[in-house]
């Protein structure tokens, strides 16, 4: 249900890079900048994913952690998200 949702918000957010993009390529290539733009996206969600699933098996924060009431791990990944976060502005 609701993973439906944040794809669709994801890719519409995506599109105004794309026509600002397409707008500096030269004209013929356009099917190819898409293709290189959706790669690189594609390329990085995955990424993410993987880097998050290392995150969690360091600090544990699954459901039955949590249920048994240890936010240990939740404050510490959260603080090292928000330290990792602003990163690439530097």
């Amino acid at each position: 249900g609701d993973d439906v949702l944040v794809e669709f918000v994801v890719a519409v957010q995506f599109l105004p890079m794309c026509i600002m993009y397409l707008g500096l390529c030269p004209a013929g290539s356009e099917g190819t900048t898409y293709a290189m733009l959706t790669t690189w996206s594609n390329l990085a969600g995955s990424l993410a994913f993987d880097i998050s699933t290392a995150l969690t098996a360091v600090w544990d924060v699954s459901s039955q952690t949590i249920s048994e009431g240890n936010f240990s791990g939740v404050w510490r990944l959260s603080l090292f998200c928000g330290l990792v976060g602003p990163i690439p502005l530097l």
